[in-house]
């Protein structure tokens, strides 16, 4: 996807994200070359090798956590207006990015019902459990499926030019 529609597609999130009183959306990868989150093409742009968060919020910012060899390749995506690059582990530019929001609501890539919502495999959602441990978040946590089923069935202005185009 273009730039250009993946930030139309991130507004259209913070618009679900206000709707469904959601306080951010967190897509949670790594290794993504293996085994490639369904929504990291149409939210992101890239993918990435070490543990990453990336997070929508309701209020419409965004942040990329991720390893330190990616800040480059994020900052010329150009997706994400905040990046964060760890060195060794991710867990503590999480919690920092995490705690200025001090969310009540996360949505992960995680879903019982749809494959588009469930990106996140088990080992990976357990290494987050144990990011999140001793802290609220770990309490938040919701499945982002109805953030996706609404995403899916809108079409941004790019998406709606491509389809008259084709």
């Amino acid at each position: 996807m273009s730039k250009q529609m993946i930030l139309e597609k991130i507004e259209q999130a913070v618009q679900i994200l206000n709707e469904k009183n959601i306080d951010m959306w967190m897509i949670y990868v790594r290794e993504t070359g293996n085994m490639k989150d369904p929504m990291i093409d149409m939210m992101v742009g890239t993918g990435a090798t070490w543990q990453s968060a990336f997070i929508i919020t309701k209020s419409g910012n965004t942040h990329a956590v991720i390893g330190s060899l990616e800040y480059e390749n994020m900052k010329t995506v150009g997706t994400y207006k905040n990046i964060h690059p760890y060195l060794k582990f991710v867990k503590e530019d999480l919690l920092k990015v995490l705690d200025m929001y001090k969310p009540k609501k996360i949505a992960i890539n995680f879903s019982r019902n749809s494959t588009l919502a469930d990106g996140l495999p088990h080992g990976l959602y357990l290494e987050l459990i144990d990011h999140l441990k001793d802290t609220p978040y770990v309490n938040a946590l919701v499945s982002s499926e109805e953030i996706i089923a609404a995403l899916k069935g809108r079409k941004s202005a790019s998406e709606l030019a491509n389809m008259k185009e084709a």
